[in-house]
């Protein structure tokens, strides 16, 4: 490995754990069906940051407010309401009228990046693939690192929005995109473009496998991952994507904790 793959993997080894330090586990205890459900919740969460399941967004949507959106209307405005009425549509065998309403988002141009991958998600499962110009266009970038207690993920987005879910069950939803914080999380987006054509593409997405460090890029034509040590993703082209991930990790944790609870730094 040459001297930047050493540098990196130090780097990330003094950033990645301090992520412990930030943890919304309960401090009273609680019964088992109340942490498994709550278990289930955060997971349900982390897995929308991929943005690939218009499935399981709708289902978290309705759970959010407490009751079904109306389906039989849609509004451009809300991308929300016109996703499930499009996907009524589909569940009724209207394919024709759900591609219509998925283009018709997705031909506004959405300002928010989860937005328009959620939308080419959907277009992909009615039949629809991207422009070959917008195929490979990287809107975001997934980064699972295992820890000691479990995973820790931290999602970069196109827009400058970030979220960040600790093994502990703590989590940063971070919705600015203007900032020093959005910089970075753009740089992410920015790095990984120069390697998507680097990067596997893959069907469909598969659980964490476990023990190794996984970066997903999120595109209009689907996701691309490379898994691997360390040492191995600092050696390559992805390199400085998983460093500049780390320096995102650290400004959010810095502004989530505040001055007086930031954790101590980590030597590069």
């Amino acid at each position: 490995m040459g001297r930047l793959g050493r540098g990196l993997v130090a780097f990330l080894a003094g950033v990645f754990p301090l992520a412990g330090g930030v943890s919304a586990a309960p401090k009273a205890p609680a019964a088992r069906a109340n942490l498994e459900g709550e278990a289930a919740k955060l997971h349900d969460v982390k897995e929308l940051v991929f943005a690939d399941d218009v499935g399981l967004f709708l289902a978290t949507a309705e759970k959010s407010v407490g009751k079904k959106r109306p389906a039989a209307k849609a509004e451009p405005s809300d991308p929300v309401s016109t996703l499930a009425t499009a996907w009524a549509r589909k569940r009724k065998g209207d394919l024709p009228g759900a591609r219509a309403l998925v283009k018709q988002v997705l031909s506004s141009h959405p300002t928010e990046s989860r937005v328009e991958l959620l939308y080419w998600s959907a277009a992909r499962e009615l039949g629809e693939a991207p422009p070959e110009a917008d195929a490979q266009r990287v809107l975001g970038v997934v980064v699972e690192v295992p820890q000691a207690r479990g995973l820790d993920t931290l999602a970069a987005y196109a827009d400058g929005r970030a979220r960040y879910f600790n093994q502990a069950g703590g989590a940063v939803v971070w919705e600015k995109t203007e900032g020093d914080e959005c910089d970075l999380a753009r740089e992410v987006v920015r790095t990984a473009q120069a390697a998507v054509d680097l990067t596997p593409v893959v069907v469909r997405r598969t659980p964490y496998p476990g023990e190794v460090v996984r970066l997903t890029l999120l595109t209009p034509g689907g996701l691309r991952v490379k898994e691997g040590s360390f040492e191995e993703i600092g050696a390559g082209p992805l390199s400085p994507t998983l460093e500049n991930a780390a320096r995102l990790l650290r400004v959010l944790l810095d502004a989530s904790l505040g001055p007086d609870k930031k954790p101590p730094p980590a030597s590069p």
